[in-house]
């Protein structure tokens, strides 16, 4: 298993089920993006503001999101290792981060037989494992 560690930011928008319906998966990753830059007061490159055709009162069945009459955030921020400083966002990245599991992957047990694992730690041949079972790992599913 592969572990990628580090830290992530990400934020959460809630829609209405009317405003998905009329959005559509499009114009909600759109939404989506608006109100996140929007409420963490992050600049957009000039190139993802042309790629963007809707504006934030178009994401919200009344225009601003005031139905919900200040019960639930919109958007709220999840963070995945170390917490930023709610002053400033921008910040973060420099900061030294607490890193935690973000991505993990699973990868081929045969990838734990080699020369460094086996041979140089313990002296046992790498190359008389992978003779014997790189075969039988290659068959398995077609024994089974």
């Amino acid at each position: 298993m592969a572990i990628i560690s580090g830290a992530k930011i990400t934020s959460m928008t809630y829609f209405t089920s009317y405003e998905r319906l009329k959005l559509g998966p499009k114009d909600l990753a759109q939404c989506s993006s608006l109100q996140a830059f929007d409420k963490f007061k992050f600049e957009q490159a000039d190139d993802e503001k042309k790629a963007i055709s809707l504006n934030l009162t178009q994401c919200w069945s009344d225009g601003d999101g005031s139905h919900l009459n200040g019960k639930v955030a919109r958007t709220k921020l999840v963070t995945y290792g170390t917490k930023p400083d709610d002053k400033d966002l921008a910040k973060w990245v420099d900061e030294d981060i607490r890193p935690i599991p973000i991505k993990m992957e699973l990868t081929p047990i045969v990838n734990l037989f080699t020369p460094t694992n086996l041979d140089e730690r313990y002296n046992i041949s790498s190359t008389d494992i992978l003779d014997w079972f790189l075969p039988l790992y290659l068959k398995y599913c077609k024994v089974r």
